[in-house]
C-alpha cells in the first residue's frame, strides 16, 4: 500500500466523502430523470455534485491501497492523478442553485471527461509492466472495479451533458426504441471485412430469432458488447474450421 509520506494532501478530506452514501441508479431512473426543463437540470446538477466526488474518493482509496511498486508506476500514477484532479474540481464547485451554474458545472464534467480519455490503454499499460517485472502482483479485484466504476460515472457525465441539448429519438444517452439488429448488421460488415483481411475468409452470419425487436438502451455500449461477441465467435468459428471446411 502507499506510504503515509506520500499520500495525497487532501486524503482526510477524499476519504471522508468516499465514506458517504453512493446512491444507485437504474437505466429506467435514469430515463425518467433526464429531462431539460430548468428545475431537471438543476436537480441533476446538485445530485451529480454530490454523488461524483463519493464515486471519485472510493476509486482513489483504492489506487491508494495498491502495492507500491503499482500506484508508483508512471502509467497507473498518472490515471490516480487525474481521479484527484477530477475529485478536486468537482467537490469544490460552488453549489448549484441556477442555471449558469448549470452551465458551468456542464463545461466542467466535459472538460474532466476529455482529461479520462486515455484512462483504460494507461491502466492496461502499467499493469503490463507491473505483471513484467513483479508476476506475482494480480490486480483483478482492483481492475474489476475500477472499469466498471469508470463505465458508470462517465454514463453518468455524459448523461448530464447531453439534457442540455436533447436529440431526437433520444433521452439523454438513452436510445429510445433501438432496433438491435440494426447495430448488429452493421458490427458484421466490419468484423466480417476484419476476419476476411487477417484470416483469407470469412464465415457467413445469421440472423434468428425477433429481429424486430426494440429496446432503450446506450448504443454504444450495445457496439463494445456485439464487437466482442462476434470478434470471438468469428475467429473461433475460422480457426476451428479452417482446414475442415477451407482446406
Amino acid at each position: 500500500a502507499t506510504s503515509i509520506a506520500s499520500l495525497p494532501k487532501d486524503f482526510r478530506r477524499i476519504r471522508e466523502i468516499a465514506r458517504l452514501p453512493c446512491d444507485s441508479i437504474s437505466l429506467g431512473q435514469l430515463l425518467r430523470n433526464t429531462r431539460p426543463d430548468p428545475e431537471s437540470l438543476i436537480k441533476a446538477g446538485h445530485w451529480m455534485q454530490r454523488q461524483l466526488p463519493v464515486r471519485y474518493g472510493r476509486r482513489i482509496e483504492e489506487f491508494l491501497q495498491l502495492p507500491h511498486v503499482a500506484v508508483s508506476n508512471p502509467h497507473i500514477n498518472k490515471v490516480l492523478q487525474t481521479y484527484l484532479d477530477t475529485f478536486d474540481a468537482i467537490s469544490s464547485f460552488e453549489e448549484i442553485r441556477t442555471l449558469e451554474h448549470v452551465t458551468s458545472f456542464r463545461e466542467l464534467i466535459n472538460a474532466q471527461m476529455a482529461k479520462h480519455g486515455d484512462g483504460t490503454r494507461l491502466i492496461a499499460e502499467g499493469y503490463r509492466q507491473v505483471q513484467r517485472m513483479y508476476p506475482h502482483i494480480v490486480l483483478d479485484e482492483f481492475l474489476h472495479n475500477h472499469f466498471t466504476s469508470r463505465i458508470a460515472a462517465r454514463i453518468l457525465m455524459e448523461n448530464f451533458c447531453t439534457m442540455h441539448a436533447p436529440q431526437e429519438g433520444y433521452v439523454g444517452i438513452v436510445r429510445i426504441d433501438m432496433k438491435p439488429l440494426d447495430v448488429v448488421s452493421s458490427m458484421v460488415r466490419d468484423l466480417t471485412r476484419l476476419t476476411t483481411n487477417v484470416y483469407g475468409h470469412s464465415p457467413e452470419v445469421e440472423y434468428r430469432g425477433n429481429l424486430d425487436c426494440t429496446l432503450d438502451y446506450i448504443p454504444r455500449h450495445v457496439s463494445y458488447m456485439v464487437q466482442e461477441v462476434l470478434k470471438n465467435a468469428l475467429r473461433a468459428t475460422v480457426e476451428r474450421h479452417r482446414t475442415r471446411d477451407f482446406g
